[in-house]
């Protein structure tokens, strides 16, 4: 990731809920049937989205992850860059920048 001093923040507007390891987070499409999706987080993504809190950097994600498991700072980089470009292709998350 270019920026790692940026600040991810996760959308006001979701529904989520951690339960046992997971995290599951209801959106709404916003179209007239309000549709819902409901995407569901495993162990390691679940962990990343508590941190993003809108205080944290992506420099602290990074951190945190490398502190967590055994693995090395550019898997973990790529990995993190991947998920939140996820995030954020989809409305899940906005950055500010510190």
């Amino acid at each position: 990731m270019k920026d790692l001093n940026k600040i991810p923040k996760s959308n006001e507007d979701l529904a989520w809920r951690r339960i046992d390891r997971e995290v599951v987070i209801l959106q709404f499409d916003g179209a007239p049937d309000e549709r819902e999706k409901i995407l569901i987080l495993n162990e390691t993504a679940a962990m990343i989205w508590e941190l993003i809190d809108g205080k944290n950097k992506v420099k602290d994600v990074i951190d945190k992850l490398l502190s967590e498991y055994e693995v090395s700072e550019e898997d973990v980089c790529k990995k993190i860059t991947k998920l939140m470009n996820k995030f954020e292709k989809k409305g899940l998350i906005t950055y500010t920048v510190a």
